[in-house]
C-alpha cells in the first residue's frame, strides 16, 4: 500500500486512511507518504508495517539510541523535539474537543524539558544476569548496554552492578535515584526465594557502590503482571533515600509513587500551585497525595492542607515527609478520595492529580456540590482529562490548559488543567 499520513496516534503511530479504514503504519511521521505492507486487517482499522519513506517530514530525524526501533521505551525518537511538542499540544486540544465536547478553550503550548538523560525511576528486566527491555508491543527481550533517557549518574551505576554479575534468579530490578543527593534506592524482584546469592550480590554493591543506599528483595507471584509481590525484605543498607524539591526535604521508600523527571516536576509543581492563588483562609485538599509532595508544597500559603491517597505506603512516607519538614498545618488521610472526602469538611480549594484513569465521576460530583472555588488537575492522560472536563463543565469554567512534557521522546504529556466555579 501507498498512504499519505495525516495524523500520530496516542501510541505514536502514523495515521492514515484507505479502503474505508483507519490505516496505522508504525514509524510513520505526519506529511509523509509511505508505502506499507498490511500485518493484521479487522473491521474498520489495518496495522501496517512501514517499508519506505517516499517523502519525508521535515521534521523526521535520526534517532539517538541503536535500539530505538526494537526496545519499546522509546516511541518519538525519529520525531524532531520542536515536532513532539507540536504533537502533544495537538492531541490534547482533539481530546477536549473530541471526548470532552469542550469548545474555544486554547491549549497552551507544550513547556519542553532536557530532551534525554532526565529519568531517576526505572524498571528493567533481568535474563541470565543482562539488563535490557521488552521489545515494542512484544515479551521479546532486547538487551540493552545503555539507556539514554536515564540520569547519566543511575546508568553509569546500571553498568557497574551488571559488570558485578546479578543473579540469575533475578527478573526484573527497579532503581530510584534522588537527585539532589545522588541517592539510590533499588528492588530486586524474582519470582523464586530469596538466597545466600542475592545476599551476597546485594551486600557487596552496598559496599562497592556508594551511590547505592539501599537494597530491597521481593518476590514476585508467577500468575501476575505486577513487578512487585506483596512483601518486601530490606537486604542491605538503609530503608529510604532522601531527594529535595523546592526547599523541602522528601523521603524516598521502595512502592511509594513519586515523579520521575528531576528537571521538570519543581516547575510543574510551582505553576499548579500557584494557579490556586492560595490564601491563608483557604482549606486545600490534594485529593491523590502520593508521598504528599504538593500538599507540603502547598501548606505555607494556606491555612490548612490536608492530603488523601489510597496507598498504604504512600501516606506513611507522606507522614514521614511532614514530620521531616516539621510542618504543623497538614493532614494525610488513607482511603479513596470519592469516599474519604466526604466525611472531611468542605474544601474551597483543590488539586486532582490522578492515576491514568481518572477521577471517579463521584468524586467530581461532590466537589460540584461543595462549590469548590478553584480546581487544578493534573492529568497524565489526555482522553481521561477531556472526559473528566466534560464532567465539570456544567458547573466550572476551564480557564487554562498548560501541558508539560515530562516524558520526551514519548508519547506521554502532563496536562495542567485550571477551573474555576462558575
Amino acid at each position: 500500500m501507498e498512504v499519505d499520513i495525516i495524523d500520530i496516534s496516542s501510541k505514536g503511530l502514523g495515521v492514515s486512511r484507505a479502503k474505508g479504514k483507519v490505516v496505522f503504519v508504525e514509524w510513520a511521521l505526519v506529511n509523509e507518504t509511505v508505502s506499507c505492507t498490511p500485518m493484521r486487517e479487522g473491521t474498520t482499522i489495518i496495522e501496517a508495517k512501514l517499508d519506505k519513506i517516499l517523502k519525508p517530514s521535515a521534521d523526521r530525524v535520526e534517532p539517538v539510541c541503536p535500539h530505538f526501533k526494537s526496545c519499546g521505551g522509546c516511541q518519538l525518537q525519529h520525531l524532531s523535539y520542536t515536532g513532539q511538542l507540536k504533537m502533544k499540544q495537538k492531541r490534547i486540544q482533539d481530546a477536549l474537543e473530541r471526548i470532552g465536547k469542550i469548545k474555544g478553550v486554547f491549549v497552551e503550548e507544550v513547556i519542553g524539558s532536557v530532551e534525554y538523560g532526565y529519568r531517576n525511576k526505572l524498571q528493567m528486566p533481568v535474563r541470565a544476569g543482562k539488563l535490557g527491555f521488552f521489545g515494542s508491543n512484544s515479551h521479546e527481550f532486547v538487551p540493552i548496554q545503555h539507556c539514554y533517557l536515564h540520569l547519566p549518574q543511575s546508568q553509569k551505576v546500571l553498568e557497574e552492578i551488571e559488570s558485578m554479575g546479578i543473579p540469575h534468579s533475578i527478573d526484573t530490578l527497579v532503581m530510584k535515584t534522588a537527585f539532589s543527593t545522588n541517592s539510590v534506592l533499588m528492588i530486586l524482584c524474582s519470582f523464586e526465594p530469596l538466597t545466600p546469592m542475592i545476599e551476597t550480590f546485594a551486600k557487596a554493591v552496598i559496599e562497592s557502590k556508594k551511590e547505592v543506599k539501599g537494597i530491597y528483595f521481593t518476590r514476585r507471584k508467577k500468575d501476575s503482571n505486577f513487578v512487585f509481590g506483596k512483601d518486601f525484605t530490606l537486604v542491605a543498607g538503609t530503608e529510604s533515600i532522601e531527594d529535595e524539591i523546592l526547599g523541602l526535604k522528601f523521603s524516598l521508600y521502595k512502592d511509594a509513587f513519586y515523579q520521575v523527571p528531576p528537571f521538570q516536576v519543581p516547575h510543574l509543581y510551582r505553576y499548579a500551585i500557584e494557579r490556586l492563588d492560595l490564601k491563608e483562609t483557604d482549606r486545600f485538599l490534594d485529593a491523590f497525595c502520593g508521598v504528599g509532595t504538593m500538599t507540603l508544597l502547598a501548606s505555607k500559603y494556606c491555612k490548612e492542607a490536608v492530603g488523601i491517597e489510597c496507598v498504604p505506603s504512600a501516606i506513611e512516607s507522606a507522614i514521614n515527609n511532614r514530620d521531616l519538614n516539621q510542618i504543623e498545618n497538614v493532614q494525610f488521610y488513607l482511603g479513596r478520595a470519592e469516599e474519604k472526602i466526604k466525611e472531611l469538611p468542605p474544601f474551597n480549594k483543590v488539586i486532582l492529580n490522578p492515576p491514568r484513569k481518572g477521577c471517579d465521576e463521584s468524586l467530581l460530583n461532590v466537589l460540584k456540590k461543595q462549590k469548590v472555588e478553584k480546581i487544578v488537575y493534573v492529568s497524565c492522560d489526555p482522553a481521561t482529562f477531556a472526559r473528566d472536563m466534560e464532567i465539570l463543565q456544567s458547573d466550572y469554567i476551564l480557564k487554562s490548559v498548560q501541558p508539560f512534557d515530562l516524558f520526551p521522546q514519548t508519547v506521554h504529556v502532563e496536562t495542567v488543567g485550571y477551573l474555576e466555579l462558575r
